[in-house]
């Protein structure tokens, strides 16, 4: 019976641990409100909000392992995106991926509520003097109402399986307050 109560309480011991070291991949959602554009996402309760870098990024939210941000460009020429839109858009990163040190692992053009979106995952290699790091990134990019949205994700390789529910979950969640994506 001693044996069981001690294999019982390291277990819990183990448990625990692991719970504490994941506990920012388990927490809720917070909703984030964007009045200039009508949107709002959700986003994980635990990334802090900073400042936006660049004209173009609306978002911009993370933590050492884990960040997102939203980038919004105009594109007046098209109103909405289809298949064959995001296809174009898909070739063009293609184009443009050995230029940024990225290779894109995988693709598709999937659905999330009421909208037809790009989605890719790649790993962007960063070359500075004193080091070189690899980031793991989930885009999804629409065009909406003249908009080109893209929705990025960035994970350290090998932690991506702690994220990826948290992602699916908050692109699926992309909506605003009229009701359009």
């Amino acid at each position: 019976m001693k044996k069981l109560f001690i294999l019982a309480f390291a277990l819990n011991i183990i448990l625990m641990n692991f719970l504490a070291c994941h506990a920012s991949a388990l927490a809720g959602m917070k909703l984030y409100r964007n009045k200039e554009y009508q949107f709002s996402i959700e986003v994980p309760d635990y990334l802090t909000y900073q400042p936006p870098r660049g004209p173009n990024v609306k978002m911009l939210a993370g933590i050492k392992e884990f960040s997102m941000n939203i980038v919004i460009r105009p594109v007046p020429e098209i109103e909405s995106s289809n298949d064959g839109i995001l296809a174009e858009i898909h070739a063009a990163d293609i184009r443009s991926s050995s230029e940024r040190n990225t290779q894109i692992l995988e693709a598709d053009i999937i659905n999330i509520p009421n909208i037809r979106v790009l989605y890719e995952c790649y790993v962007t290699r960063y070359d500075y003097p004193q080091m070189t790091f690899f980031l793991t990134g989930y885009s999804f990019q629409f065009i909406k109402h003249h908009r080109l949205y893209c929705i990025s994700y960035f994970v350290e390789p090998g932690k991506e399986n702690l994220y990826k529910k948290t992602i699916f979950n908050s692109i699926g969640s992309f909506v605003d307050e009229t009701g359009w994506y």
